[in-house]
């Protein structure tokens, strides 16, 4: 249906702000659905087997409606995504084609262009039905009511459990992902530095982001700017359905239960303070606390200062040479005294991948709490909480190609229900009087004050980016990455690899025989080669191993083996000028 065909009921509507019942034509919101919701894409909006979902077009509130772009009222189809190879796993020093190496073919065109897998040009749609158009309010928006047909609108709004666009897509193959391709989503990766083009290698402390996300957040502010639930007007609703569109999003991404289980924080730091400031309350002298030599400082001073306070006791859990967790003598430290157990599901300074689930099964035998750093595993490989079977799983948003000053805190409900705010204000309270507060229930309870809304859908439209890629396709791409970097540092001579686990991810933090960490890390930028050299926040691992810093490249998927090869190069030119005494 061309959007000339509809002209009179836009105008109509411009002039009333009320769309003619019959506007809502099945072959729009079938296009709908093929623009923005991978699921129903190429389907004509028609039922996908298993998925369970008829196309819902009242899934979409009018003023959400208003947002959509001219496009869809084209004739034009949308085109298709990448389409090379993938090439098969042949290990270090082979250069897969699809993989976009220099020489070969770039078989996709920007996303933005293409649409995959970032979003269509210029097109934005609020993913959540207006609360402030359904009885109940935001709380029962949030549990996903089934809703009756609004009075008077023809929109038949329905839970969050009926809305295609927040239904997880199945992951594409490896087939199409083209690292070319996916770079033009990142403008920053054509940045020039020292007259060089940008290399980022400092992902472990924040990834780039696409225009997507970029794009989100300036179209927050310049169409949804509001604060959030309580609003009777229409950008307080627009804003609503951003904010809570992203943390269903959250929910998705993570596999936890239901929306109620996700809190919006500043990052994963403040998460982790917020489980120590709220569920801590709970320790009594003598209890103990279990983290690992793995821990990033954010998992160690909040500990520490709960036990000050409490007069409970820290217990460190030991790792081997090639920096796994020691779960024999994990064992040993657990007892009827431990109350809490707090790790890293990825090490920042090393890269490790710990055994999770087996580290949860042990603690629950003691009815301990578990809490688990995700931070830097979100953007390399799949998460399952429930799967887990953790307690609390904490990441931010600017490590997965989000915005800065956005996070998440995953807990089990029954868990936040018996928790204490830790934080007073607004938004988290139920009634005030000066006698006494009632406070909501979670996940309002543990967000006091106006949230960072903009950023939240911004952390969205990067979980949107990342599923749409499929995380497993990262994480087999990255991983190759990793093995391809790995042997090509260590044929260099004085240089010494730190953190070698069979099962790590991301990073490669090494040393080099004399030169400072500081000096390497000076000459990289010089050839626009940016890595982390310093203590990573994670001093007692790095001592663990004798250091006091490390040089510290760390890998996402838009990087690529030209990338790692040009690294290698700068590292064996400063080894010319310096030859090893080792």
């Amino acid at each position: 249906m061309a959007k000339k065909d509809n002209q009179k009921e836009i105008d109509i509507y411009n002039k009333s702000g009320a769309f003619p019942e019959n506007f809502l034509d099945p072959n729009v919101i079938a296009k709908l659905a093929g623009e923005f919701f991978p699921e129903f894409r190429d389907t004509g909006g028609q039922k996908i087997s298993g998925a369970g979902y008829e196309p819902c077009a009242g899934a979409l509130s009018e003023d959400s409606l208003r947002l959509i772009p001219e496009s869809l009222y084209s004739d034009g189809s949308r085109p298709q995504g990448n389409s090379g190879g993938r090439a098969p796993n042949t290990g270090p020093g082979t250069e897969p084609a699809s993989y976009g190496r220099t020489g070969q073919a770039n078989q996709g065109s920007s996303s933005r262009e293409q649409g995959y897998p970032g979003y269509p040009p210029n097109s934005y749609v609020t993913d959540a039905p207006s609360y402030s158009d359904f009885p109940g309010g935001i709380e029962a928006y949030r549990e996903g009511i089934n809703f009756v047909e609004v009075s008077g609108k023809g929109l038949g709004a329905r839970g969050f459990g009926d809305i295609p666009s927040l239904v997880a897509a199945s992951e594409p193959s490896l087939s199409g992902f083209d690292v070319n391709a996916i770079r033009k989503d990142f403008p920053i990766l054509s940045t020039y530095v020292n007259g060089r083009k940008l290399i980022w290698l400092d992902n472990a402390a924040t990834t780039q982001k696409p225009r997507a996300v970029i794009d989100r957040v300036s179209f927050y502010y310049e169409n949804e700017n509001s604060n959030i639930h309580r609003g009777a007007h229409t950008l307080a609703a627009r804003s609503t359905d951003a904010y809570e569109a992203a943390r269903e999003k959250v929910r998705r991404f993570l596999g936890a239960s239901s929306p109620n289980e996700i809190m919006f924080v500043r990052g994963a730091t403040e998460g982790i303070n917020l489980i120590a400031k709220s569920y801590g309350q709970k320790l009594q002298r003598d209890d103990e606390i279990i983290i690992t030599w793995l821990e990033h400082h954010a998992n160690i001073v909040p500990w520490q200062m709960l036990c000050s306070e409490k007069g409970a006791n820290l217990r460190v859990v030991p790792v081997d040479d090639s920096g796994q967790i020691l779960l024999n003598e994990y064992t040993k430290l657990l007892n009827h005294k431990t109350k809490i157990v707090s790790f890293p599901h990825v090490s920042n300074a090393l890269g490790t991948v710990t055994p999770v689930k087996e580290i949860v099964e042990l603690a629950h035998r003691y009815n301990a709490k578990v809490v688990v750093d995700g931070a830097q595993a979100v953007s390399h490989i799949p998460v399952d909480v429930q799967a887990y079977g953790c307690d609390f799983y904490v990441f931010s948003g600017h490590k997965v190609f989000g915005p800065t000053g956005i996070g998440v805190v995953y807990g089990k409900y029954d868990i936040l229900s018996d928790m204490p705010p830790w934080e007073g204000g607004g938004n988290m309270i139920s009634d005030v009087t000066f006698e006494r507060t009632i406070y909501q229930p979670p996940p309002a309870r543990f967000e006091a004050g106006t949230g960072n809304i903009a950023d939240a859908a911004g952390l969205g439209a990067a979980i949107d980016y990342v599923t749409r890629i499929g995380l497993h396709n990262i994480y087999e791409y990255e991983h190759e990455l990793l093995q391809y970097a790995t042997e090509a540092l260590r044929s260099i001579p004085g240089l010494r690899l730190i953190g070698t686990a069979p099962d790590k991810t991301s990073v490669l933090s090494f040393v080099l025989d004399q030169y400072t960490t500081e000096e390497v890390g000076a000459a990289l930028s010089r050839e626009g080669i940016a890595v982390r050299a310093g203590h990573h926040c994670a001093q007692p691992i790095l001592r663990r191993f004798g250091l006091e810093s490390t040089v510290r490249p760390s890998l996402a998927f838009y990087n690529t083996f030209d990338e790692i090869d040009a690294l290698v190069s700068a590292v064996k030119r400063l080894r010319a000028v310096r030859p090893s005494v080792l």
